[in-house]
């Protein structure tokens, strides 16, 4: 399904769904996602680090929530700037790994199950969502059982790692962002 569609058609479906998993309720989302293409839902929170999973027969997508105001977690996240070795390569923004590493081994046992060998991955993700998605991503090829990702969007990122890292990222990665957004030239 989101093979057969062209860049812009992508870049607006990612668009709707990390806007989508800013939804906490679970049936209005897969109302939502049902127009969209999707079948299944899944949503993943754990300590205030939250992301959805949505599939059809062919596609699976991981769409990772961004930054809620009213969160102390997810401001605690975003402020936790302090560069970490990462999982892969370099070093990353500690904040955005924690939210990860909160998630991750949800989400990679889902990745990693038989039932989903054939499926396309995409990520994608907003703000702080974007971060966790890149990172996300980055971290699949570092397991043989997950099929390689198709594609990363991301929709005002925030800088995620070093240059070592963004460099070795090895995902396809389309990252949109308005060029008056602060938010997408931090931290330093």
């Amino acid at each position: 399904m989101i093979s057969n569609m062209n860049f812009k058609e992508r870049s607006l479906l990612f668009a709707k769904l990390a806007k989508i998993s800013y939804n906490n309720n679970i049936k209005d989302v897969k109302k939502q996602v049902k127009t969209l293409g999707f079948t299944e839902v899944e949503f993943y929170n754990k300590e205030g680090a939250q992301a959805y999973r949505f599939m059809n027969k062919e596609d699976l997508v991981i769409a990772c929530r961004g930054t809620e105001p009213t969160e102390f977690n997810d401001i605690k996240a975003d402020l936790n700037a302090i560069p970490v070795v990462a999982e892969t390569v370099s070093r990353v923004h500690k904040g955005f790994k924690a939210e990860v590493d909160e998630l991750w081994p949800m989400v990679l046992e889902d990745l990693e199950s038989k039932t989903n060998d054939d499926k396309k991955i995409w990520f994608c993700g907003h703000s702080l969502g974007a971060a966790m998605a890149t990172i996300m991503a980055s971290r699949c090829h570092l397991y043989p059982e997950v099929s390689p990702v198709e594609e990363l969007y991301t929709y005002g990122s925030p800088r995620v790692g070093w240059n070592g890292y963004c460099k070795s990222l090895g995902v396809k990665h389309h990252r949109w962002r308005n060029n008056n957004d602060i938010v997408t030239k931090v931290p330093l």
